[in-house]
């Protein structure tokens, strides 16, 4: 019996496609030999293959979004909580404002990983495309880069709005930035690789 003779029989005992829409459409691959015309002729079914498609998409994005919670947004969440404890709570940058330099550097570390694990992952899932490993590493120093920038904005905005003293010029600027991409550029040559599954 041919898929479509299948499809047409059961609508006519009253199924739901909502229903049987998984029946239809494996009967529907593994029977049909002219399956693209098939799916011309019939368009509740190819409407249906198209929200089942949208289904399996939704799962992977919220299943990725699991990974890249579970395995890279811990490292910034421990770098900001360690910054907070020394800075705002034992005010340790008082007593030594040097340490904000190493700061800089372990909060590059951080956020490039946070990055390269997210855009593996990403990888992993197929919704990238198929990067290569030097790729993959190239956007995650320059998203790094990015957000080494955004920091020094958010520091500048709350000098200028709260009355802070988180820069202390353009040459603490500048240091800030070369020690963040410093820190980014060590964690994505020296970060062993993970599974991609499309990285060469």
């Amino acid at each position: 019996m041919c898929a479509g003779c299948n499809v047409s029989g059961l609508r006519a005992f009253g199924a739901h496609p909502g229903e049987t829409v998984r029946a239809d459409i494996a009967s529907w691959n593994r029977g049909s030999s002219n399956r693209a015309s098939i799916s011309r002729r019939d368009p509740q079914v190819r409407e249906q293959r198209a929200r089942l498609r949208l289904a399996d998409g939704q799962k992977g994005i919220r299943r990725s979004a699991v990974q890249i919670l579970r395995e890279a947004a811990w490292a910034p969440a421990l770098v900001l909580a360690v910054y907070l404890l020394t800075a705002r709570v034992l005010h340790l940058y008082t007593a030594f404002p040097d340490l904000d330099m190493p700061m800089h550097l372990v909060g590059g570390i951080g956020a490039a990983f946070f990055f390269l694990r997210s855009l593996q992952v990403l990888a992993r899932g197929e919704f990238l495309g198929k990067p290569n490993r030097l790729a993959i590493r190239l956007l995650a120093f320059s998203l790094t880069s990015v957000a080494a920038i955004a920091w020094e904005m958010a520091e500048f905005g709350s000098d200028r709005l709260l009355g802070t003293r988180e820069q202390l010029g353009l040459e603490d600027t500048m240091v800030d930035l070369m020690l963040g991409g410093l820190g980014a550029l060590l964690l994505v040559w020296l970060l062993p690789e993970t599974r991609t599954g499309h990285e060469s």
